[in-house]
């Protein structure tokens, strides 16, 4: 096997693809990680006015607003790659395995939006930790799964 290196039209569509999942997933391990700093900032400051925000809270609708872009970038560029393995004939020979696993990916990654939307929509603490859970944990089983896909570069 040989590798080879060009920047083109599937380098873009790849590293859009990769940049857009680093957002989402490593978004999600960032701010899990900041949450009991922001909880403890909340816990210290004056307490919020009706109607305003938290600092967590605020943290949260920013990362929001960062996120769900990048989460549809991914969707987008997955298409498009989805696409080029089609109109290539790949898919057809593809294995088995490979399109169930394909498949599978493609409902983590549903599972992983799902469960960010409803994390953001729960009222209660318990709720919201289990939807952010549910979207961080089937992001990773996605990531897993692509990391493992392997394309044949000939020689």
């Amino acid at each position: 096997m040989t590798r080879d290196f060009s920047l083109d039209l599937d380098a873009l569509r790849g590293f859009l693809h990769l940049v857009s999942v680093c957002v989402w997933v490593g978004g999600q391990i960032v701010v899990a990680g900041l949450i009991p700093l922001l909880r403890k900032a909340d816990r210290s400051a004056a307490p919020v006015p009706e109607g305003e925000m938290s600092i967590t809270q605020r943290a949260a609708h920013r990362f929001g607003r960062i996120s769900w872009p990048f989460f549809a970038l991914a969707i987008i560029t997955g298409l498009w790659s989805l696409g080029e393995i089609v109109a290539n004939d790949e898919w057809a020979a593809s294995e088995g395995s490979w399109k169930t696993l394909f498949f599978v990916k493609i409902a983590l990654v549903a599972a992983s939006g799902v469960g960010a939307w409803l994390h953001g929509r729960a009222q209660r603490a318990p709720e919201r930790a289990l939807f952010a859970s549910v979207a961080s944990l089937t992001a990773l089983a996605a990531l897993l799964i692509a990391a493992g896909f392997h394309q044949s570069i000939p020689a």
